[in-house]
């Protein structure tokens, strides 16, 4: 893929990344009614902070992983994989179908993304 194409594929992944918040943001509200709730309850799940955890699911809500999940983002391939499974095991917790809309995005902004996981 040329810089040019590049470029504009992750200006698309950006767009994509947002209406995937959106879409989330629908979710934690239907199954937790507060981004706080699912801070938690997702802190439990990866094993971490709940601070780290809050600071995780804010991003998914606004959008704000292109960088961190598009294959045509700055980040590594190693850094990708592990971000992927994380955002996997939060589509988990929302009891995400692997036929909605949320995993066809992700997918169309890193092919990489798997879903269900299947350890979870």
């Amino acid at each position: 893929m040329d810089e040019a194409s590049a470029e504009e594929k992750y200006l698309e992944d950006i767009n994509r990344c947002k209406r995937i918040g959106w879409l989330l943001e629908k979710k934690v509200l239907e199954n937790f009614f507060t981004q706080r709730r699912a801070a938690k309850s997702f802190a439990e799940r990866i094993d971490c902070s709940e601070s780290r955890s809050a600071g995780y699911v804010y991003r998914y809500l606004k959008g704000l992983f292109a960088q961190d999940v598009s294959s045509c983002g700055a980040s590594g391939r190693k850094f990708r994989k592990r971000y992927l499974t994380r955002l996997a095991q939060f589509y988990t917790l929302l009891e995400v179908k692997a036929d909605e809309e949320l995993v066809g995005l992700i997918r169309e902004v890193n092919f990489e993304f798997t879903y269900p996981l299947c350890d979870s």
